[in-house]
């Protein structure tokens, strides 16, 4: 991951939206998957980095029917953290 930071640092970036893969929820990540606590990872360190700040909108998406939490249930958590929980057909305007 740090390696990727650094290419982003390098670039001069700055991310209006972020988009995050959030397949498994909050159970157990796999291989291929992030999950919530991943997620929360990700974001503090595109913010630590300056790569994102406050007005960064950060977007929870690309759920399985396994990770266990209901769209309800996700977007409750998500919005204690300042991320939007995405559905099928979301529009963000920024």
């Amino acid at each position: 991951m740090q390696e990727v930071i650094n290419y982003l640092k390098s670039e001069k970036l700055k991310f209006s939206l972020v988009s995050m893969d959030c397949t498994v929820q909050v159970r157990p990540t796999i291989k291929v998957h992030m999950n919530w606590f991943e997620d929360l990872k990700f974001k503090s360190e595109l913010i630590e980095n300056k790569l994102a700040d406050e007005k960064t909108i950060f977007v929870a998406n690309h759920f399985s029917h396994n990770g266990g939490k209901t769209y309800q249930e996700m977007s409750e958590l998500s919005s204690r953290y300042q991320i939007v929980t995405s559905y099928d057909g979301l529009e963000l305007n920024f």
